[in-house]
């Protein structure tokens, strides 16, 4: 009860840049808080034009401000790939809301976007492991011919699963667009050394 729950969001080449007192503003799913003093948080578009950003229009973060590195070590070309006129460039894609407040929903080769709408893999597969029965799983791309692409859940079950009432389930909980539109059932999902989830693993299969 007197623990203090704090998340920073930073880096290597930009420190911490962000703050959420979770004890201050509780509730603020996927919120990395409002950016530090010496910290300017831009959402910018693919060409890394700067966009006025929400949960309906997400962009990739980037950074601006005193907290950011120099540069790389000896390679002045591996630093123009990330760092242009002092702003900092990051793979994450997230949005600023009304109040200043920044959130994170992934990385830009794990979201997959949905006829322009962006789905965040893990709020997928949060809402679907607390359907009874599903003991693991995984959302990734699949092709779409109407959509371009659609969430597909690959799962992990040791009972018999009626997908009808996992998608009434998961769209209690979830937007339309955000609902897999593909199931399929598997002996177990592809995790890292350190135990995440492989994404890279699915992508490349």
């Amino acid at each position: 009860p007197n623990t203090r729950l704090i998340i920073n969001y930073g880096s290597s080449e930009a420190a911490s840049v962000t703050m959420y007192d979770c004890n201050a503003m509780p509730g603020l799913v996927n919120c990395i808080g409002k950016p530090m003093p010496n910290a300017e948080i831009l959402i910018v578009d693919d060409e890394r034009n700067v966009i006025r950003s929400s949960k309906d229009r997400m962009g990739l973060i980037a950074c601006r401000g005193d907290v950011n590195m120099k540069g790389y070590i000896n390679a002045p070309e591996l630093t123009k790939d990330v760092l242009i006129d002092g702003v900092l460039y990051t793979n994450d894609i997230g949005y600023i809301d009304e109040d200043g407040f920044v959130y994170i929903i992934g990385r830009k080769g794990d979201v997959i976007n949905v006829g322009g709408l962006k789905v965040a893999p893990n709020e997928v597969e949060d809402a679907a492991l607390e359907y009874p029965g599903i003991d693991d799983c995984i959302c990734i791309s699949a092709e779409d011919r109407i959509s371009g692409h659609v969430p597909k859940l690959l799962y992990v079950s040791g009972a018999e699963i009626n997908l009808r009432d996992l998608s009434t389930f998961m769209a209690a909980r979830l937007e339309s667009y955000k609902i897999p539109k593909q199931f399929e059932k598997v002996d177990s999902i592809a995790r890292t050394y350190n135990g995440k989830l492989d994404r890279k693993h699915y992508r490349s299969a």
